[in-house]
């Protein structure tokens, strides 16, 4: 029986910066297309995780990564949707309405950083069909891998998978401080 080849990697974006979502008030970044339609079905089908992981910290290391902590990674399998960022008021109460939209396809990563990630929230609604889609309510329409779908302003809401990584090396490390990981 002859082995299964490995699923076709994309290349890299040249530099974080070429796919920095420029209309957002802090750091954010989106390749569209971080993994190959192969490489989703690869995990879809038999998740695993841990090699997709290596993807992400070696794009994020080989762009200062040091730089851009705190950080969360996120690699979106199956369907589009949006997310919604929303700032505080200055009363400490949550604006009801989003200061912008990112509009994930499937197979794309977007990385938030910075004060993106510590001063702002985000959420996904949660609603049957994004609507109002167009360049000046999504913020990284012109990173896009295809506008088409989007061409009517609408997205009928599917199935959506979502890796998300993040940098828990702080939290291990206050935890053996305090002496909550020692083992008996």
């Amino acid at each position: 029986m002859a082995a299964t080849p490995p699923p076709q990697q994309l290349p890299l974006p040249a530099s974080l910066e070429s796919v920095q979502i420029q209309s957002l008030p802090a750091t954010a970044f989106y390749i569209a297309d971080f993994i190959s339609e192969e490489e989703e079905q690869h995990i879809l089908q038999r998740p695993k995780y841990h090699e997709y992981a290596e993807k992400v910290t070696v794009l994020t290391d080989s762009q200062d990564g040091s730089a851009y902590h705190p950080v969360v990674c996120t690699v979106s399998l199956g369907a589009s949707l949006c997310l919604n960022i929303y700032k505080n008021n200055e009363d400490g109460t949550l604006h009801p309405e989003p200061v912008a939209r990112i509009l994930q396809e499937p197979r794309s990563l977007l990385i938030t950083t910075d004060y993106l990630y510590t001063d702002y929230l985000h959420g996904i609604a949660d609603i049957e069909e994004d609507v109002d889609l167009s360049p000046s309510t999504v913020a990284n329409w012109d990173l896009l891998r295809s506008r088409d779908p989007f061409a009517s302003g609408q997205n009928s809401r599917q199935t959506r998978v979502s890796l998300t990584y993040r940098d828990v090396l702080k939290v291990s490390k206050l935890g053996n401080k305090f002496g909550m990981f020692k083992r008996p």
